[in-house]
């Protein structure tokens, strides 16, 4: 047992050793200067040659200081643990270009050999670094490997992105990797977006002998939790502007320019960071808009002109904003129905030839305000020129007049009956009469005295009942149609406006009882509901 034990305590030591991966240096060359191509070269080998010690499991690349290459190869070896050191170098010529690399033995200190390849102008890539790349990789692991390319296509925002390969770092400028160790190989494409790394796609790639994998790479332009970042504080600033609280909107502003700092990942972003300059001019605009809001009921007519000014004195770039066209059309919208309800306001008072006019003159107008309310615009014109036409123009009817003057008129006669008949009112001395002819009849001596006696004082009873009755018909239906009568009149000679307010109705789809509402308020709450309105309409127009 004893001796048992220390072999297979060396056996296990030897397989540790064995499975050890063996550490290779690499010393780079000055990957800057020189023409395009040349640096394509320079930089495609030397990333391919780092990506493929790493994903190799015999192998494990140690980048070295390019201020070490020209020490002694031992003291090298002993300072980065290596056992193996590679010396790249690249020169460029009349005829081409030449690439070297040469292997060392770090112990001894000597050259094991390696290739030096030339590779003329406009060569492939793969074809001209494939046969270096395999002979060193032949002489650091003893055996043949097969390689293939891996090409990195982007089909989204031609932004700037990290690639890792097998969890290789392969920088952010990179687009083809050749020749590179065939099998699959896992990736990952990060970005640096807005401050964070953001990881915007990973998975894997299969790399056949002389072939060709693709890895197919979407940049977006903004990530959904980025736009709602950026439309929170652009609604933040726009409110801050808008209110006119210009320290809040300074601080905000400031927030972001730092946010679109660095736009490298998608440069068509680059824009934004000119928004500046419209966020402050919105200070003007809300201004205005505030001047609008505040004089509803009693609106400047010279408003839209104002707006306009405004809108011209700004530079194209901030005119052109999105959020200055929306503020400055907001305000005009505001303006022109401050306009329309003191056009209702003039139908509420009959006023429709003046309601008419001044409703005409606000057509001009309509180049300040955008497609919805230039509809809704129109549609209110449509029905208030049918207005015009189908019941303004031809007055009251005759017709409808003559039932309401008939109630009057019988109200008024029922009232005068109903005076005459208190005035001769007898019924109290019907009363008295069929009351003393009463012992009378309870003594009479034949019955036929009797009967003539029944009779004539129930002709007197009813005599006085029916004085009565007429008295208090006449009294209470003359007071009746005396009321009902002139209301009639009324709703008769205000029947046009009452089918006009019926049209406009159509135009309040929330509010169903608009002409109700203006016609049956007192005066003082007029001007309360046309606010209500006004802000009811905005309100719906920022949702």
């Amino acid at each position: 047992m004893r001796k048992v034990f220390p072999l297979v305590l060396s056996i296990l030591v030897a397989a540790t050793l064995c499975a050890a991966p063996v550490r290779v240096g690499v010393v780079p060359y000055d990957l800057s200067g020189g023409e395009v191509q040349a640096r394509a070269v320079k930089e495609t080998f030397l990333r391919a040659l780092v990506c493929n010690l790493a994903i190799l499991e015999e192998t494990e690349p140690v980048v070295v200081e390019v201020d070490d290459a020209e020490r002694d190869v031992r003291e090298v070896g002993r300072e980065y643990r290596l056992e193996r050191l590679l010396r790249l170098s690249f020169s460029e010529g009349a005829d081409g270009y030449r690439l070297s690399i040469l292997v060392y033995d770090t112990k001894g200190g000597t050259a094991i050999g390696g290739p030096s390849v030339r590779i003329s102008r406009g060569a492939a890539l793969f074809e001209a670094l494939v046969a270096p790349m395999g002979q060193v990789l032949t002489i650091l692991l003893g055996r043949e490997v097969s390689l293939g390319r891996l090409v990195v296509q982007n089909l989204g925002e031609p932004g700037r992105f990290q690639l890792e390969v097998d969890g290789v770092d392969l920088g952010d400028r990179l687009k083809v990797l050749a020749p590179l160790v065939t099998g699959t190989h896992s990736w990952t494409v990060r970005q640096r977006r807005f401050g964070r790394i953001v990881e915007i796609q990973s998975g894997t790639v299969d790399v056949a002998a002389s072939d060709t994998g693709k890895i197919i790479v979407s940049i977006p332009r903004l990530l959904p939790e980025e736009e709602r970042r950026i439309q929170g504080l652009e609604d933040r600033i726009k409110g801050a502007a808008l209110e006119g609280r210009r320290d809040r909107l300074e601080a905000l502003l400031a927030e972001w320019e730092a946010l679109f700092g660095d736009v490298s990942f998608a440069p068509s972003m680059a824009g934004y960071r000119e928004r500046v300059k419209a966020f402050r001019s919105l200070v003007q605009v809300g201004d205005l808009r505030r001047e609008v809001e505040g004089r509803v009921l009693d609106p400047d007519p010279f408003f839209f002109q104002r707006i306009r000014a405004l809108e011209g004195a700004l530079p194209e770039e901030v005119r052109s904003d999105p959020a200055v066209e929306d503020a400055l059309a907001v305000c005009a919208e505001e303006a022109l129905l401050s306009q329309v309800y003191h056009v209702f306001r003039l139908f509420r008072e009959s006023r429709f030839g003046e309601a008419m006019a001044r409703y005409s003159s606000l057509r001009p107008l309509l180049v300040f305000v955008r497609d919805p309310w230039r509809i809704w615009y129109e549609r209110l014109w449509f029905h208030m020129s049918r207005m015009d036409e189908r019941y303004l123009r031809e007055g009251v009817r005759g017709r409808d007049l003559v039932l309401p003057i008939l109630e009057t008129a019988l109200g008024v006669s029922l009232d005068i009956v109903a005076v005459y008949l208190f005035y001769t009112d007898d019924s109290a001395q019907l009363l008295a009469e069929a009351y003393e002819r009463y012992p009378d009849y309870l003594a009479a001596d034949t019955p036929e005295e009797a009967a003539r006696l029944h009779r004539e004082i129930e002709d007197r009873i009813r005599k006085a009942n029916n004085h009565t009755f007429a008295e208090w018909g006449c009294a209470f239906g003359g007071l009746f149609l005396s009321i009902v009568g002139p209301i009639h009149l009324y709703r008769a000679v205000r029947a046009p406006a009452v089918r006009a307010w019926e049209e406009l109705s159509l135009l309040f789809p929330r509010e169903t009882a608009a002409s109700e509402v203006l016609f049956t308020l007192p005066a003082y709450r007029i001007d309360e509901w046309i606010r209500e309105q006004h802000e009811d309409m905005v309100s719906r127009l920022g949702s």
